[in-house]
């Protein structure tokens, strides 16, 4: 079994009598070594490893993770904790979105102001010294991973502009800095550590953003001249002479016809569940194709957690950042053979080929959840055997607390209002996207209405249960990007409901009742299911009917729901496996 002579990543690891390690490279050498230390388990006092031969290489060129520092400074330490996982999964590039609009984080000794707390709106005096860049280049090229920096311009440049006091991007003084702190940037590590240079482009709304081509057609000159590529957002700055930029792509946006490009599309985390989130990355097609080529470099799983935050270990407990790695690192290195936008926003139905793959990828994240992520933030638990029977959507004539038939009696159908309804069976899964806020489909086209969710629980005896419930996840993007947060009392503005064997089950006594969304400067404390405190609900032994009310009105971005008990541990979020659901109706 020969290594791919083309793939300088390939290698063949073979274990039997002993363990052998074939590649073309030191960089097929450490990826074989991190399956290996994937495939160790323990046993009493020894070490024991599977009897295997395996010869395995990536299909694309850029598998990559991008956390935004603009907007919220990280230490040192919580990156490198994090690139350590991504080492791990064989992750290869590390972008790194360095300025934004709350802060330049990269220290310039030929503009310091940029550092300065007058310029800063977060985390004020926090930055990256250019020692620290080094160090993490240096820490990087130790596991693999090549740091893609981004100095995003001309927008998103609120510090820039107030600390070298330019009113408009335009003015003549811009393009000379620009140079300067891009060539500084590159002055930090040469072409062959540091290939490639991010200049953003991306989201150039205001007059005062706006530059002229020639500006940035100069920086891609630099920047080739330096020996770089050139990367650039799509949606962003287009510039015809350009012929060799290499354009990332995010949204719905393709990239330009003939450029190579990197798919960022749909896999922001700040907008992913823990739950349909990991469905999402598992079924979507990196790069819309099977494999690589010399266009299609690969892709980049985006953190942007635009909100301010309250402490750094919030932007991953906030956001599912470890599981998303782990479901997005099997999708950019072994590709994807189809496409799949169908479940995008929900789990294919049970025990279909696609259902059975996710199941069977399900166990093998848990697997690695228990063994190398104790006490980390990871927060998924097994989702594959929670069934749903969805009814609706009743027409509520915009007023979201009507009541329909369903909450009186459960039976098989309905009439109202001279129309039949009928439940729906064979919804599988923790979170349940009944219209998806990006379009994905997902259980209906329509835009308002009342729909309910009911299943049964079993319990071996009376407990009292922690669960993770929520309507409406929160994206931490862009404000509360749901509409306003619920005043106490209600579980959101839509006045959704659940009741555990006909008892209503209260909402949290929220921390920060009644907040508007455009509040991006007040961080998040308790608005998600995963980083608040659980639900309580009284369980009895038997079965526990549970039915759930999900109205939506046109005031509200998202329309879903997430029920599901959980364990919290030392070690972190686990199952509650000796629970068991059931949608049929008459249950014993």
């Amino acid at each position: 079994m020969s290594v791919d002579e083309n793939n300088d990543e390939a290698y063949k690891l073979s274990i039997s009598d002993n363990i052998k390690i074939t590649a073309n490279s030191d960089k097929g050498i450490y990826y074989g070594i991190q399956t290996l230390k994937q495939i160790f388990r323990k046993n009493k006092a020894k070490g024991v490893f599977p009897k295997v031969e395996i010869k395995d290489f990536p299909v694309f060129k850029i598998r990559g993770f991008m956390h935004d520092t603009g907007r919220n400074f990280q230490s040192v330490a919580q990156l490198k904790e994090q690139i350590e996982i991504l080492a791990q999964y064989k992750y290869n590039v590390f972008h790194w979105h360095l300025t934004d609009n709350p802060g330049w984080r990269l220290e310039s000794k030929l503009y310091p102001e940029l550092q300065s707390e007058e310029a800063t709106t977060r985390q004020k005096g926090n930055f990256y010294t250019q020692e620290d860049f080094a160090a993490i280049l240096a820490f990087c090229k130790e596991r693999k991973i090549t740091v893609i920096p981004e100095f995003d311009i001309p927008g998103h440049t609120d510090a820039f502009r107030k600390a070298l006091k330019i009113d408009e991007m335009q003015d003549p003084k811009v393009k000379p800095i620009l140079l300067d702190l891009f060539q500084e940037l590159m002055d930090l590590a040469d072409a062959e550590t540091m290939p490639y240079i991010h200049i953003g482009t991306d989201e150039v709304r205001n007059d005062f953003e706006r530059v002229s081509n020639d500006v940035i057609f100069e920086l891609m000159q630099l920047i080739r001249k330096n020996n770089r590529e050139v990367i650039v957002w799509k949606e962003g700055i287009v510039v015809k002479r350009d012929p060799y930029s290499i354009n990332q792509l995010w949204a719905y946006h393709k990239g330009r016809k003939g450029h190579r490009f990197i798919d960022s599309r749909s896999n922001y985390i700040n907008h992913l569940d823990p739950f349909a989130g990991m469905a999402r990355l598992f079924f979507q097609q990196p790069t819309r194709q099977p494999k690589g080529d010399s266009l299609a470099l690969g892709g980049i799983l985006a953190a942007w957690p635009d909100n301010n935050i309250n402490d750094e270990r919030d932007i991953l407990i906030q956001n599912p950042i470890y599981p998303s790695m782990v479901f997005y690192s099997d999708a950019i290195w072994n590709g994807r053979k189809k496409d799949y936008p169908e479940y995008w926003a929900k789990l294919p139905s049970n025990n279909t080929s696609e259902f059975n793959n996710f199941k069977t990828f399900e166990e093998k994240v848990i697997t690695h959840r228990n063994l190398f992520f104790k006490g980390k933030e990871f927060q998924y638990i097994k989702q594959t055997d929670k069934e749903w029977k969805l009814i609706g959507p009743f027409n509520h004539k915009g007023s979201v607390e009507k009541s329909f038939p369903v909450e009186e009696e459960i039976k098989d159908n309905y009439k109202v209002n001279g129309k039949k309804f009928s439940w729906s069976d064979k919804h599988v899964g923790a979170t349940i996207h009944l219209k998806h806020f990006f379009g994905f489909e997902s259980v209906t086209k329509a835009k308002q209405g009342t729909f309910y969710a009911f299943t049964n629980i079993y319990s071996p005896d009376d407990r009292i249960q922690d669960f993770w419930i929520g309507f409406q996840g929160w994206s931490r993007s862009g404000g509360r990007r749901v509409g306003p947060f619920p005043d106490l009392g209600d579980w959101h503005t839509t006045k959704p409901r659940i009741w555990i064997n006909n008892k209503e089950i209260a909402p949290p006594v929220w921390k920060q009742p009644n907040l508007g969304t455009k509040t991006d400067e007040i961080p998040f404390i308790d608005e998600d299911y995963f980083y608040r405190s659980p639900t309580k609900i009284n369980l009895k032994k038997g079965w526990n009917k549970v039915l759930l009310k999900i109205p939506q009105d046109y005031n509200s971005w998202k329309w879903m729901f997430t029920c599901i008990p959980v364990n919290v541990t030392k070690d972190g979020f686990r199952e509650v496996s000796e629970l068991k659901y059931n949608t049929n109706f008459n249950l014993n």
